[in-house]
């Protein structure tokens, strides 16, 4: 009986080791799994540093873009509103040279008629 409890045990033994073995390898497995993981982690938070990099100058990009514009939108509204008083004013010149210049022809008329009616008022006479 002896044999048969050595036995026992020895098979006993060896299955705690199997299963020990067993364990170890899967443990292997776990940590070679969790280092490519976290080898994946780090090269994955790598390309989101350099995507979020790129993006911020992206952003500024695009906003120093839309400020130039902006800045170029309010020259061109400040020199149309410049253009236009300066062609109203030269509107108005032109209206007051025009009615000065009627006035003138107006005054000649009248002192062309006036002239015509003493010439008219001797002839008479």
């Amino acid at each position: 009986m002896e044999q048969q409890a050595k036995t026992d045990l020895v098979v006993r033994v060896n299955q705690k080791i199997e299963d020990k073995v067993e364990i170890i390898e899967l443990l292997k497995e776990s940590k070679e799994q969790q280092t490519a993981m976290l080898t994946d982690k780090a090269r994955v938070d790598q390309e989101l540093r350099e995507l979020q990099a790129q993006f911020q100058k992206l952003q500024s990009s695009l906003e120093s873009k839309l400020q130039q514009q902006v800045q170029q939108a309010r020259g061109m509204i400040e020199q149309l509103k410049k253009d236009r008083q300066i062609t109203i004013a030269e509107m108005k010149q032109q209206v007051h040279e025009e009615m000065e210049r009627k006035d003138g022809e107006i005054l000649r008329s009248r002192s062309q008629a006036q002239s015509l009616g003493h010439e008219n008022m001797q002839l008479k006479k």
